[in-house]
């Protein structure tokens, strides 16, 4: 994914300098195959001016939200992937909706089913530029960047690689930065499941893939990702780094509404009443 500390400076000097050139030529590239997307997208920049949006991933701590509360705020909703499975998306109704992870638009997929019933809200879709499925949708649907670039600090234009991990969540917030909010409430973007991790005798390092919907949550092997604990915190702690340029971009404009969220990039002082008794 991105190089690992024991690497020499000539190894990373050569990854940095192959990186810039190989997303230069990215960019143009894009720019030319997916110029009408583009400009369909850029009619969205600063359209949010003075409004208020609540981005909210699929962390334990939206359970700590009231549903009826949140939608009698009138802001508008980001959800991502699996929430539109929950009984919680019949209360409280997305007004834009993020996918980006391939499962959800492979018809082979099981995640695919998830896919069809976003297509049939009443919401602003958004998916990479490279997917398509945009005669499926009845939705607005809009495209943005999804390549990645370590070396970046975009995290707002999302029409240039971006500068973070690939969470969609993540993404979901950077929309919103892109499309001009005054203020960004965020929940769920908790990060917590490395407090969950575990490691059998065959060394196999597992952690609880818990969300808000499923708080019992399952265990999942995670050897491939994380051949190693060391490698494991070396690479997670980039959840919390990525979310650090969001707040050096829009310094006071994100708040977080996850009360104990292991994240401390925002600030968590807010006066919404949006928590269940």
């Amino acid at each position: 994914m991105f190089y690992y500390p024991a690497a020499s400076l000539w190894e990373i000097v050569v990854y940095r300098s192959t990186t810039y050139l190989k997303n230069l030529l990215r960019i143009m590239i894009d720019s030319f195959r997916y110029f009408q997307d583009q400009k369909i997208t850029k009619e969205l920049l600063l359209s949010k001016k003075g409004k208020c949006a609540i981005v909210l991933a699929n962390g334990p701590s939206v359970a700590l939200l009231d549903p009826k509360k949140v939608a009698e705020l009138n802001y508008d909703i980001f959800a991502v992937n699996g929430y539109v499975n929950s009984d919680f998306s019949a209360v409280l109704k997305p007004t834009h909706y993020v996918l980006t992870d391939p499962g959800y638009f492979d018809s082979e997929n099981p995640n695919f089913q998830t896919s069809k019933k976003v297509f049939n809200l009443d919401a602003t879709l958004f998916m990479p530029f490279h997917l398509d499925l945009r005669v499926l949708s009845g939705a607005k649907v809009y495209k943005f960047c999804d390549r990645e670039d370590r070396s970046s600090k975009n995290v707002s234009n999302i029409l240039r690689p971006r500068g973070y991990l690939s969470m969609t969540a993540y993404k979901a917030l950077s929309i919103a930065l892109y499309m001009g909010y005054e203020k960004v409430y965020i929940c769920g973007f908790d990060n917590d499941y490395i407090l969950n991790v575990s490691n059998d005798e065959d060394n196999n390092l597992s952690y609880l893939n818990a969300h808000f919907y499923n708080l019992l949550g399952k265990k999942e092997c995670m050897k491939q990702l994380w051949p190693s604990i060391g490698y494991m915190m070396y690479t997670e702690h980039f959840l919390f780094s990525d979310l650090d340029k969001f707040n050096a971009n829009s310094p006071g404009k994100i708040i977080n509404l996850s009360k104990e969220s292991l994240c401390n990039s925002f600030s968590k002082k807010h006066e919404l009443d949006v928590y269940a008794a």
